[in-house]
């Protein structure tokens, strides 16, 4: 359009060229920062609890890592095929993703039931094990129902891509629960993938002067879940008894009374015979003989890695 000022046509400004680089590569920018935010923070616990760890975990947590991570080149090679106008292409290798999916959401729920039966009859984490649950099952349900809608709404281009990149997002969890505590701590960790989000909805304001529908809808939903879950972790780990119970079912986990502790601890730091160090050792053998299947190997190993209990996530 133009408008005519003193007999000359004035045109109307180009977009910025921020907004043109938006408009082009936002899809293809964002899926590469989720795969290098991904990668990143996995490094960090993987070679040490997946390559080289003291108790080796079930193989279904490679398949799971190898399925997850192939969910997230997928969505870097569809948003590259959209952006050569290879359409044709896209929606063809779509049903492959369809397949895909469905793996991701299958071995999501599988793989976590199956590490925290582990992380609880192995590793002996306790608590910790049973409370975590919830996090990667919630995930899982955030997936399931965006990702199903995106399926649903995939000839509705504006619907479809969104519903997409926030499926992607949501399983971003347990990558931002492995950052440091000092930056993201406790349940706060749902805060990057907010952020993730919150990006694409930037992204519209700034090209479309709207933020669409999409993200009005479906974020506060997201909040408002993410709240709730973290509440009842926090039941969980106050050991609410019906919550506990729950959570014992889907693990297959029936916790172990802890030993009585025996002697007293005067806190001289002595750990002799009435002391802290003759109490644990004490309460080690009581669980070798409540335990009969569990060998001397596995309570060594558990005993030099201590893992720090985060919310966000799968233990490795």
């Amino acid at each position: 359009m133009a408008t005519v000022f003193s007999g000359h046509p004035v045109h109307r400004a180009q977009p910025a060229k921020l907004v043109r680089m938006l408009d082009r590569y936002f899809y293809l920018g964002m899926s590469l920062l989720i795969l290098v935010l991904v990668t990143a923070m996995f490094s960090t616990t993987v070679p040490a609890r997946l390559f080289h760890p003291n108790i080796a975990p079930p193989y279904i947590v490679w398949l799971h890592g190898a399925v997850f991570y192939g969910w997230v080149l997928f969505f870097i090679l569809q948003s590259g095929l959209v952006k050569i106008r290879k359409t044709r292409w896209h929606r063809t290798i779509g049903w492959f993703g369809l397949a895909l999916g469905i793996a991701v959401l299958g071995l999501g729920v599988s793989t976590t039931i199956v590490m925290h039966r582990f992380e609880f009859l192995t590793l002996h984490q306790g608590q910790d094990a049973i409370t975590s649950i919830s996090i990667p099952l919630w995930d899982m349900v955030c997936f399931a129902v965006v990702f199903s809608l995106a399926i649903l709404w995939r000839k509705k281009l504006e619907y479809h891509r969104r519903l997409m990149l926030i499926a992607l997002c949501t399983l971003t969890a347990a990558a931002w629960g492995r950052m440091p505590e000092s930056v993201l701590p406790g349940f706060w960790f749902y805060a990057g993938v907010d952020l993730l989000i919150m990006m694409g909805a930037a992204r519209d304001l700034l090209v479309n002067r709207k933020i669409h529908r999409v993200y009005l809808i479906v974020l506060p939903l997201l909040i408002a879940g993410q709240i709730v879950i973290s509440q009842i972790m926090e039941a969980l780990r106050t050991r609410h008894p019906v919550l506990r119970q729950t959570s014992n079912r889907l693990s297959g986990n029936y916790p172990v009374e802890p030993a009585p502790v025996i002697g007293k601890f005067d806190g001289s730091g002595d750990s002799g015979s009435t002391g802290r160090g003759r109490s644990q050792e004490l309460e080690s053998k009581v669980r070798l003989a409540d335990n009969p299947g569990v060998d001397c190997e596995v309570l060594r190993a558990r005993t030099s890695e201590k893992p720090v209990f985060r919310p966000g996530g799968l233990d490795f």
